[in-house]
């Protein structure tokens, strides 16, 4: 009797379950009301769109059958968000990378005690010895566009920081 009374209230909970977990039918929504998409893959197209709502000026860009999105951040016109892991449902990372000339004589010993010193983007000097400066972002588990732009913005401030050094 105490077996069929416990199955009982089991089953009475839930069926009172109000949570939505058990029927979870397509895209996620953030948790606290943010109201974002939770996205595993996203298109150039989608990206560049985010990136003008946060305020930069963004363009897709297709060079040798590769889509790429330009930006401006403040006073630098060379970065780019490239794309990798894409399929026809989108892209499942993504890299923000800015190039620098090799004219500013930047060193390999530069290089490693900015890696040291400085959290998620890395630099490095090219074969041609300018700086190739890199934040990767992957979007495996899901992300909402909003958080694509707060990792644009923190590759922004980092590339400005690593400018002035």
């Amino acid at each position: 009797m105490r077996i069929l009374v416990l199955l009982a209230m089991l089953g009475g909970c839930l069926l009172i379950n109000t949570d939505n977990a058990f029927a979870q039918v397509g895209p996620r929504q953030t948790p606290g009301g943010g109201g974002g998409q939770v996205v595993s893959r996203v298109t150039p197209e989608q990206v560049a769109a985010a990136l003008t709502q946060a305020g930069m000026r963004s363009q897709v860009v297709t060079q040798n059958n590769q889509k790429f999105v330009k930006m401006t951040i403040g006073e630098f016109k060379s970065p780019i968000v490239a794309f990798y892991d894409c399929n026809n449902q989108g892209c499942g990372n993504l890299e923000f990378v800015a190039f620098f000339n090799a004219d500013a004589g930047f060193t390999a010993d530069a290089m490693n005690q900015w890696n040291q010193q400085y959290r998620f983007a890395k630099v490095y000097v090219d074969t041609d010895g300018g700086a190739v400066f890199e934040m990767d972002m992957w979007l495996t588990g899901g992300v909402t566009m909003e958080n694509i732009k707060e990792n644009a913005k923190v590759f922004g401030a980092l590339l400005t920081k690593f400018a002035e050094e």
